[in-house]
């Protein structure tokens, strides 16, 4: 790598890849019918997630660890928020010490309405937390609620970057980073991942915004 770049080491999610193995609703009714499949299933997973954060942590190039594993959809979470704490969320407690023990943070990327499961995924020791859309709640509004215990990462709303106009994300983006720039914890960027719908004109209006802001701010 060029000097002063470092490598952030990904993995899909527990919930996620058990979901892929079993089918979304198999997994669902076997949480009721089937339920040593499911412990089974989910401990096997997790047991490779691990591998494979551990190589990451042998890496001095990775400088952080990053999970991601949608839990949610618009108006909850895809399963009782006392399964997932009791299933999931013990794995990110897990991810999150082995991090911590070689020197990097744990960053998890989790779409959907999750506020029911928030308490339990801080308490787990993630350091920052990405996945925004403004239908469910505006990043402002979460970054108030949790700054004082997990850092927060993007937040521009990816239907905004799709179908806005420059001018519109340059002015939603500046309006979050004035929100958040006094108390710091926050690195901006999208709402999600930036698919392949988003022109590369709008893309670009946001770093545009962020650098601006940056540095008029020095």
């Amino acid at each position: 790598l060029p000097d002063g770049m470092a490598l952030i080491g990904f993995a899909g999610g527990v919930l996620e890849f058990s979901m892929d193995l079993l089918g979304m609703e198999r997994l669902m009714t076997a949480t009721r019918r089937e339920p040593a499949l499911v412990a089974a299933v989910i401990e096997r997973v997790g047991q490779i997630i691990y591998g494979v954060f551990e190589t990451y942590c042998q890496m001095d190039s990775v400088c952080a660890i990053w999970l991601g594993d949608d839990l949610g959809h618009k108006h909850g979470p895809l399963l009782s928020p006392k399964w997932l704490t009791e299933h999931i969320v013990p794995w990110y407690r897990r991810f999150a010490e082995l991090a911590h023990e070689h020197g990097r943070p744990l960053l998890l990327h989790t779409c959907g309405n999750t506020a029911t499961v928030m308490p339990a995924i801080v308490d787990a020791g993630i350091d920052a937390k990405h996945s925004f859309e403004e239908a469910i709640e505006p990043v402002e509004c979460f970054y108030d609620r949790w700054i004082e215990r997990i850092a927060v990462l993007g937040g521009v709303d990816v239907h905004l970057l799709s179908a806005g106009t420059e001018a519109e994300i340059k002015q939603r983006t500046r309006a979050i980073l004035e929100h958040v720039a006094p108390r710091g914890g926050y690195a901006c960027g999208s709402g999600n991942s930036i698919p392949s719908y988003v022109s590369a004109t709008n893309y670009l209006a946001l770093i545009e915004a962020v650098t601006e802001f940056n540095a008029a701010a020095r």
